[in-house]
């Protein structure tokens, strides 16, 4: 009795898939940003800009209509009326929300201290909008919202903060 001996399985190389690209900054994947390093600086210095006493007084001579802000539930992400992606930016005890596509930006109606939300809400009812001061205004291209995502980022966390040399890279 002789042995067959199966023939060896020929494999067919399949082609490389690309990386989708990724959003970088750490523990976010998705698309990769378009956002222009002016812009970067401009988000940046959004919340020295917006607590100025002429953008507050500018608020209070010219109050803005009502509008509501809703949040993606999955991803706390700002929307706009018009569905567009926002930027949160702290002033104070108040948030404001820029929409970098407009060069525009509301205020939130501060939430109720005394009430305990065992979920994030899913809107905020705000004025506005409200122009943006000259000295931060984005370059009106179309943002998407990895680049939102990356604009709210730099808000906060920026690479160009320097401690006490971050002075050096502002425009006078």
């Amino acid at each position: 009795m002789t042995a067959k001996i199966a023939p060896r399985p020929t494999f067919l190389p399949e082609p490389l898939k690309t990386r989708t690209p990724e959003f970088h900054i750490p523990g976010q994947p998705g698309p990769k940003t378009t956002v222009s390093l002016r812009d970067e600086f401009t988000a940046n210095r959004l919340t020295g800009s917006l607590s100025s006493l002429k953008t507050r007084l500018n608020e209070a001579l010219h109050p803005g209509q009502q509008a509501t802000i809703t949040f993606d539930p999955q991803t706390g992400a700002a929307r706009g009326p018009d569905g567009q992606p926002l930027i949160k930016v702290k002033r104070g005890d108040q948030s404001l929300y820029v929409d970098p596509n407009t060069n525009q930006y509301y205020v939130a109606k501060p939430q109720n201290p005394n009430i305990q939300y065992f979920r994030m809400p899913t809107q905020t009812e705000a004025t506005g909008p409200y122009s943006l001061p000259p000295d931060v205004q984005f370059s009106n291209s179309y943002f998407t919202d990895a680049d939102v995502r990356k604009l709210n980022w730099d808000v906060n966390h920026s690479p160009f903060s320097l401690g006490q040399l971050g002075d050096v890279f502002e425009a006078k």
